[in-house]
């Protein structure tokens, strides 16, 4: 079997891991695993990233499409990639990759699977014109294939359902490290709540902003870690240091970027908040589920899917500061009930989601 993923850039971003870890767990059954990335980056996680992925045998290519151009020379690029490796299937993660991917398996007559990561943000114009050049589409979870169906009028036929998923070995539950958090700037003697996600607007992280002021003029301070990229001159990102400075925040709140070692703040963590508007199935809430981490998070329908499984998590409303603010005080936010837990590691383990994707490859061959 020999495999051709297409991604938006090597970063820590949900379906860019995702993508990440399914090219790992497949890498020993198939004579070919590559990821083509549209855009550079230019950091050091991407620096990083490539050179392990190549450690372990996964070929990688970073095509510098420049956002809104390049759309032509991209295909080409990719057909190249197609002629010269000759993979049986290609993979496309997220709108553009997809689209891009949907091109390049025209030229060059080579099947190509689609993966919807979200429950906006696609374009059913474009799927009503390129669809017919896919040959299945994978969706993330019950919410993602309703809006697929619904939305995007992506015909059920086409769909396959493969849920995100996690390695087990990297997230599971484990003692508190005794000074964790004080290498991060941050008291030992206070809660601390962990957010994984970019700063963007989609993630909504002013609510958690608002509720953490709201702690702190009850006199229980909570402090926060955000994980995840962010652009310092976005509006998003200036509101939200405008917001910090002005009710006095900075030292219970720390911005600290896109992290590799997501683990180690999960089971240190007091718990695990998520308060994003939208969300396709999230891998970062499953991340901390594994770590038997405490759970706050908005309503959402891929929740909905998880609440059915067990109590996994404290649901609040959408944006709502206030409950947000309740919840943290209580104390209350109780980890996932064993029974649960352990049908979620089963559920949702990186194991099952690579054999179902190497099923459904073979299938197209």
């Amino acid at each position: 079997m020999r495999v051709l993923f297409i991604i938006n850039s090597f970063s820590f971003g949900g379906a860019e891991k995702l993508v990440m870890d399914l090219s790992r767990a497949i890498a020993a059954q198939c004579d070919y695993v590559g990821i083509a990335a549209l855009y550079r980056v230019g950091d050091e996680t991407e620096k990083r990233l490539v050179s392990q992925l190549a450690a372990e045998n996964i070929k990688t290519c970073i095509l510098g499409k420049r956002a809104g151009k390049d759309r032509v020379s991209t295909v080409r690029k990719i057909a190249g990639i197609v002629r010269r490796e000759k993979p049986d299937v290609i993979h496309g993660h997220c709108s553009v990759p997809m689209l891009m991917g949907k091109l390049a398996g025209l030229i060059t007559a080579t099947p190509v699977v689609a993966t919807v990561h979200n429950t906006r943000g696609y374009s059913e114009t474009r799927e009503r014109l390129t669809g017919w050049m896919c040959r299945r589409y994978v969706s993330i979870g019950a919410a993602a294939e309703a809006y697929m169906t619904d939305t995007l009028k992506i015909p059920r036929k086409k769909i396959v359902r493969i849920c995100n998923a996690v390695d087990a070995e990297r997230f599971a539950p484990a003692p508190k490290s005794r000074g964790f958090w004080r290498e991060f700037g941050l008291r030992e003697d206070l809660p601390v709540a962990v957010n994984v996600g970019r700063v963007a607007p989609q993630k909504n992280q002013m609510c958690l902003l608002r509720a953490l002021a709201g702690c702190r003029d009850e006199g229980r301070p909570v402090q926060c870690v955000i994980l995840g990229g962010y652009v310092e001159n976005s509006p998003v990102y200036l509101r939200m240091k405008a917001y910090i400075e002005e009710n006095a925040l900075g030292d219970l709140v720390k911005f600290l970027g896109q992290r590799s070692d997501v683990a180690p703040f999960l089971t240190n963590g007091d718990c695990f908040v998520m308060t994003s508007f939208y969300e396709g199935f999230s891998v970062s809430l499953l991340e901390a589920l594994f770590c038997g981490t405490p759970v706050v998070v908005t309503r959402m329908p891929f929740v909905e899917e998880l609440e059915e499984i067990g109590h996994c998590a404290a649901v609040i409303p959408q944006d709502d500061s206030e409950a947000l603010r309740d919840t943290l005080l209580s104390g209350t936010v109780c980890r996932p009930d064993e029974p649960a837990l352990r049908e979620i590691r089963s559920r949702f383990s990186l194991d099952t989601f690579a054999r179902k994707h190497l099923t459904l490859y073979r299938q197209l061959c």
